[in-house]
């Protein structure tokens, strides 16, 4: 759910009597922040609990935080998000999403 860019196949769903498609693709802005804006809050919500898959949770956080920064200008939810999870301690997979967003989209 936290996905937010190269939405494409190098394969073809073409098959069969049925035509395929590659599923929902946001076409704006708006529609970007009305998918992700609900599934981050509940990343959030679960990410910093202390439940077993928080850390899983966190670190899926973390591989996706570009995409979600690049694509949908959350700035306010990312920066909300990673000051709950940093204050829980070190966030590696965090700090590594924010150091390769700085560099490739900065």
């Amino acid at each position: 759910m936290l996905k937010a860019w190269h939405f494409s196949s190098h394969t073809s769903f073409e098959f069969g009597a049925r035509s395929r498609d590659y599923g929902y693709v946001p076409k704006s802005v708006a529609d970007f922040n009305a998918w992700f804006g609900p599934v981050l809050k509940a990343t959030e919500m679960y990410a910093i609990s202390r439940e077993s898959f928080a850390l899983p949770l966190r670190t899926i956080l973390g591989k996706k935080f570009r995409g979600l920064w690049t694509r949908g200008a959350m700035y306010d939810d990312l920066e909300r998000v990673c000051r709950f999870i940093r204050n829980m301690g070190f966030w590696r997979e965090g700090w590594i999403g924010v150091k390769e967003t700085l560099r490739f989209e900065m």
